[in-house]
């Protein structure tokens, strides 16, 4: 379920809901957002940018899983996948929030 931000849950625009209440997919721009944070109450961020985008709010107390992939066709996502998930999967059972940060089309 894709929920737009003006449209539904007043949530940054940059801001997909993946599971309701759970997981949300951003890009890098609403990742590092204030707004973002406080709007989808983060507090575990996969950090898929490559290091582009910083572990912003880290000093708050929001964890980070920061997986670093050479972007391109070639590169096998397997790894990282069960990385993310895996680090997702935690922030949800311990009833918190996600929020995914990619920047790249490789990896949407």
């Amino acid at each position: 379920m894709i929920v737009h931000a003006e449209e539904k849950c007043k949530m940054p625009v940059r801001v997909s809901e993946i599971i309701k209440g759970e997981l949300y997919l951003t890009d890098m721009t609403a990742a590092i957002s204030q707004e973002t944070k406080q709007s989808i109450k983060m507090t575990h961020v996969v950090n898929a940018s490559n290091r582009s985008a910083p572990n912003r709010f880290e000093k708050d107390g929001v964890k980070y899983l920061n997986i670093d992939l050479e972007d391109n066709m070639e590169v096998d996502l397997t790894p990282a996948f069960e990385k993310a998930s895996a680090f997702a999967n935690g922030a949800i059972n311990g009833n918190t929030r996600a929020c995914t940060c990619t920047i790249s089309p490789y990896y949407v």
